[in-house]
């Protein structure tokens, strides 16, 4: 090979190479910086093909979807003094590539930073509120509260956050354990009260039913006796009628009682003379048939 075909050889490759260094393919989910000595001379404003200085200017791409940084087990201590661990995560997206170059350059870098300020942010909110309320009412209004002040601080870090969640939150285990006495004494006592009010209840219940009861029969024994009071006034009214209407009518009546009510059973042994007044009513029958 002669020099002058290694020349140009030669010439070649450095033409292919600064046509490589020379155009920029911007992808549609990133945005590229271009530096010159490390000085921003200009951002590519959307996806498409892109020039540059070769050799001299150089590129820095930053990716800008959604990313999510999880928060490692920080311990906060709410505003009744109850110790909690929380595992939090945070999405967020690089909004403005040149400040997030200038003021923090990589990813890990970032990490660090919203760390720093989470951590912050939590241990301010959480602590104004109450263990119960973190738990439960007011749990998504700290969150929102963190998240507003994480985009406040990082807004200058060329970031926005997207969302704050947190993934766990718990006591720590000694916390955990006496919690779970003073609960099962709770719910002890509390289920003694509420037995306790059962058979009060039914005491009563019990009560008003036996007097209800007793009040019933003797309703009832009341109703039994005038019904049967009615009843015999009502047969003395039908003798005294039909002795008055019928004397032989009713003295037929009467020895037709007396048979039933001493002759019918042949055990009956009756002692009396014959003019015994006992056998008046069958005298009377006797009299009459004849």
């Amino acid at each position: 090979m002669t020099r002058g075909m290694i020349i140009a050889s030669a010439v070649v490759l450095v033409v292919v190479a600064a046509s490589f260094e020379t155009f920029l393919i911007v992808q549609p989910h990133k945005a590229s910086i271009v530096l010159q000595f490390g000085e921003t001379k200009k951002v590519s404003d959307g996806p498409g093909l892109y020039t540059k200085i070769p050799f001299i200017q150089n590129v820095v791409e930053y990716d800008m979807r959604a990313r999510c940084f999880e928060v490692p087990t920080e311990q906060v201590i709410t505003s009744d003094k109850k110790r909690l661990l929380v595992d939090a995560y945070i999405v967020y997206r690089v909004s403005d590539p040149i400040a997030f170059y200038q003021r923090l350059r990589t990813y890990d870098l970032a990490c660090q930073r919203m760390h720093a300020l989470t951590v912050s942010a939590l241990r301010g909110y959480v602590g104004q509120n109450s263990f119960e309320d973190f738990l439960k009412e007011r749990r998504q209004i700290i969150l929102e509260d963190v998240q507003r002040s994480l985009s406040e601080s990082t807004k200058d870090f060329g970031i926005t956050v997207v969302d704050v969640r947190v993934s766990k939150a718990e006591l720590p285990p000694q916390n955990s354990q006496a919690i779970y006495r003073r609960m099962i004494s709770e719910r002890t006592r509390i289920a003694k009260q509420v037995r306790a009010e059962g058979q009060e209840k039914a005491l009563k219940m019990r009560a008003y039913a036996e007097r209800e009861a007793s009040k019933i029969v003797s309703d009832a024994r009341k109703k039994a006796l005038e019904i049967e009071a009615e009843s015999q006034a009502y047969a003395c009214r039908k003798h005294a009628f039909m002795a008055k209407k019928d004397q032989r009518l009713y003295r037929v009546y009467k020895g037709a009682d007396f048979v039933k009510r001493y002759l019918v059973d042949s055990s009956n042994v009756i002692a009396a003379t014959k003019d015994s007044a006992l056998l008046m009513p069958l005298r009377d029958v006797v009299s009459i048939a004849r």
